[in-house]
């Protein structure tokens, strides 16, 4: 763990996986509230990252079955395909001295991911 800030205001960064999982799964419901990152953007507001309170909650209690850890042993070997893609389609890039649209990568990674999970 370690202290820092986030402008003016104090905050606390938890490296240790073992915490974090007590954090996020164990203990979830003392750490419903967390700093407000919200952008005025409508869809990114009411990403679980976003919400607080009894938003979070709800939210939360929707998303939850799709990550128990058995679907995310399953997933993960399609992840790492995902991954494989993107990183021939990046030593392509080097290799050909392209320009590289991180966005847009990362943006196409992240649907590759869904789409391959979802399917």
């Amino acid at each position: 763990m370690a202290n820092s800030f986030m402008g003016t205001r104090p905050i606390l960064v938890v490296s240790d996986p073992e915490l974090i999982k007590d954090m996020n799964i164990k203990n979830f419901h003392h750490f419903v509230d967390h700093m407000d990152t919200k952008s005025g953007d409508p869809l990114n507001d009411r990403s679980l990252f976003n919400l607080m309170g009894d938003e979070w909650k709800a939210m939360r209690s929707v998303i939850s079955p799709t990550f128990s850890s058995g679907k995310m042993r399953a997933m993960h070997p399609l992840i790492i395909d995902c991954v494989h893609r993107l990183d021939q389609y990046l030593e392509t890039k080097a290799i050909n001295g392209d320009e590289l649209d991180v966005k847009r990568a990362m943006g196409n990674l992240t649907m590759d991911v869904i789409a391959s999970c979802t399917s």
